[in-house]
């Protein structure tokens, strides 16, 4: 149901008040419950992977607050609403920009930053091209998820057709059966591609929110997404963008990327984008969505979690840190740029290295990282084993067992046993592979890199679904002592841990509560750069902040949502700190009274007129 108004049903009987019209894109994550205080009201939009804070971790306390969204508001990609926070109607907030606890954005205005604060006037609703007509929401949802359904179909047409055609032998012969299903995920890669290229192109322009083209989008940006999670960071990557569509230059890395148009996207030679980037996106806003053609030169490097705006013309020879929005009218040639509001780096380490290790490898280290990455596609194979397995053993099961005694044992009890031995494999491939990591830097195209990609890859396949339904619990803290972090005791942890990568580099001190992303690496100048990022005991750090490598927080230090800590920074204890990067700020007003009674004391947001009817 993601991305389509469906959802808005379920979220409806789950006890949240959404309007009519609202669209909520994919990546909002609202599993986290809390649901009776999300009040959405007509016409609004939350973009792809916005953050509403119903319920965050503060203190090693659970604090649950209200959010609303008054009609006709624009949350953009990756934005956030911290707990007790509104927007009154027609309002917008930008990309990766932070509203923080009890502040309200007033009727029509345009807030950016981390913290927000007014920036501008909230645009108008765009003009939608004079052919295009707009589709009942219902409908609209209810085709984008036949025609989600007839591509996946498609994609495993040739697994299906290999089966077919080998009869019974696959049924008889494990062997059979693995290599027919390794065969089948390659030739699904491919069907990915030419079901891009089949939805036909995107014009630049302006469409209603819920149509033809819209859905065409939706379903791209799906497949492109799908296809990068078997090829994202390999060398056949580049190779199937073009073949989807997107014109990709010479010795180009590209790691995951998403809201991707590929016939849009125009990228010039030796670009490295790292990972979770926004890619061109497009741009959703009061029931139209806008596309334009984006162009990147030669050598632009984009760290974690950049967005790119639709309509982007960015120069050569630039760099766009970590959660940072890429605007083309302030970036020029060989600048770097980092911040929320983006500010021009003065200066940054560079890493002089060979470029044999770099861009122009030996052949025998082409060979190396070919190999580690063709080990990508025995992966499935170890859960299509257990596969086979259960299908064999099944009928015997079942009629050896009676029904009642299957159901609630011996299926169950499969399952689990099948998910702790793909935990198992993992744990074990860790230590084998890279065993305790230290800090250090290594060239991309050294073997080491190889196969700490493929681990990384390894542990988002087989166990970060199953590790998603231990958030919140003591064995997500057991796990991650299992893969190298130092932990102490009584830890809170959020939800953004079901994969963490470089799990050696983490330290925190006891009585933490840690509900933010690490950036324990980076790729600047293709070399990984990795050091130990340390958090001391009570500290705080919020919901979508970002630590990057070599940070340290004193004790008792508390960094606010959204805000990001420079490489190497070191906080002082029982400081407060807020920005992108962060700054030292006045901590807000602290609660006093027993923690019994702060549920009842705790300040109400200013709500919107259409929230207190």
């Amino acid at each position: 149901m993601e991305g389509t108004a469906l959802k808005n049903v379920f979220l409806r009987a789950l006890g949240a008040r959404i309007g009519r019209d609202v669209t909520i894109h994919r990546g909002v994550d609202l599993r986290a419950g809390g649901w009776d205080l999300l009040a959405i009201e007509d016409g609004a939009t939350v973009g792809r992977d916005a953050s509403l804070g119903l319920i965050e971790y503060e203190d090693q306390e659970m604090v649950l607050g209200r959010i609303t969204i008054g009609a006709g508001c624009t949350l953009d990609t990756r934005a956030r609403m911290a707990p007790h926070s509104a927007m009154e109607p027609g309002s917008v907030l930008t990309a990766l920009s932070t509203l923080q606890s009890h502040a309200t954005i007033p009727a029509g205005e345009t807030w950016h930053g981390v913290p927000a604060a007014l920036q501008t006037a909230a645009a108008v609703q765009p003009p939608a091209r004079t052919a295009s007509r707009r589709w009942p929401a219902a409908a609209h949802g209810a085709a984008l998820l036949l025609v989600r359904f007839l591509a996946a179909e498609l994609a495993l047409l040739p697994l299906m057709v290999l089966l077919a055609l080998l009869g019974n032998a696959w049924r008889t012969h494990w062997a059979i059966a693995l290599a027919v299903i390794a065969a089948g995920v390659a030739l699904a890669v491919l069907v990915e591609a030419l079901v891009v290229r089949l939805l036909g192109a995107i014009r630049p322009g302006t469409y209603p929110l819920y149509g033809w083209t819209s859905l065409r989008i939706f379903v791209k940006e799906s497949m492109v997404e799908a296809a990068g999670n078997t090829l994202s960071g390999t060398l056949l990557w580049p190779r199937w963008l073009r073949w989807a569509g997107m014109r990709v230059g010479r010795k180009c890395e590209i790691s995951s990327i998403m809201e991707v148009i590929p016939e849009l996207i125009e990228i010039g030679d030796e670009c490295f984008f790292a990972d979770g980037i926004y890619l061109g996106r497009p741009w959703l806003h009061r029931g139209t969505i806008t596309c334009a053609r984006t162009t990147f030169a030669s050598r632009t490097f984009l760290g974690n979690h950049v967005v790119v705006p639709g309509g982007a013309a960015l120069p050569p020879d630039i760099l766009v840190g970590i959660s940072t929005v890429a605007d083309a009218d302030l970036i020029r040639p060989g600048t770097s740029w980092f911040g929320h509001p983006a500010f021009e780096l003065p200066r940054r380490e560079v890493v002089a290295s060979d470029r044999r290790q770099t861009h122009d490898p030996q052949w025998y280290r082409l060979a190396t990282r070919a190999f580690w990455e063709s080990l990508r596609t025995l992966i499935p194979l170890v859960p299509a084993l257990f596969a086979v397995l259960w299908y064999w053993t099944l009928p015997r099961w079942r009629a050896a067992e009676p029904r009642a005694e299957f159901f609630a044992l011996t299926l169950p009890g499969f399952t689990v046993a099948a998910g702790a031995c793909l935990i198992a494999l993992v744990l074990l491939v860790k230590w084998l592979l890279l065993g305790r990591v230290r800090s250090g830097r290594h060239p991309l195209w050294s073997c080491w890199c190889s196969r700490w990609d493929f681990l990384y890859v390894l542990w988002a396949v087989y166990v970060r679904a199953s590790l998603t339904s231990f958030e919140g619990t003591p064995f997500m803290t057991w796990w991650l002592r299992a893969m190298g972090a130092r932990i102490g005791r009584r830890v809170v942890l959020g939800t953004t841990f079901a994969q963490v990568v470089d799990p050696d580099m983490l330290e925190f001190g006891d009585d933490a509560t840690v509900s933010c992303l690490f950036q324990a690496h980076s790729f600047e100048d293709r070399v990984l750069k990795i050091a130990p990022v340390h958090i001391g005991a009570h500290c705080t750090v919020g919901n979508s902040a970002v630590l990057l490598y070599g940070a340290s927080l004193g004790d008792g230090a508390r960094v606010e949502d959204g805000s990001v800590v420079m490489k190497h920074e070191t906080l002082l204890p029982g400081q407060y700190y807020v920005g992108s990067p962060t700054r030292p700020a006045r901590a807000p007003e602290v609660v006093t009274e027993p923690f019994e009674q702060r549920s009842h004391s705790r300040a109400e947001p200013t709500l919107s007129p259409a929230e207190t009817m």
